[in-house]
């Protein structure tokens, strides 16, 4: 299925991607990083984890007082 699958990953790709990170770890590994932006990717798949090209990305702010919840909704909103 390779080129025909499409995935859409909760940060920028390739930050925060590969085997382990999905859901709130995701957006917990956003956070214990320091990052000020972070956001979403639509990608097609391949045989590796949150690889492949990239068809478009959503930036999103990571705001003071964040915990992952907070952060996932508003990933969420921009996927």
């Amino acid at each position: 299925f390779r080129g025909r699958v499409l995935n859409i990953h909760p940060a920028l790709l390739p930050r925060h991607g590969g085997k382990g990170y999905y859901g709130d770890r995701v957006h917990r590994a956003v956070l214990a990083a320091g990052d000020e932006v972070t956001g979403c990717t639509v990608h097609y798949c391949d045989d590796r984890y949150d690889h492949g090209p990239v068809l478009i990305q959503a930036r999103v702010p990571v705001m003071p007082g964040d915990d992952e919840h907070a952060l996932a909704a508003r990933v969420f909103t921009a996927e």
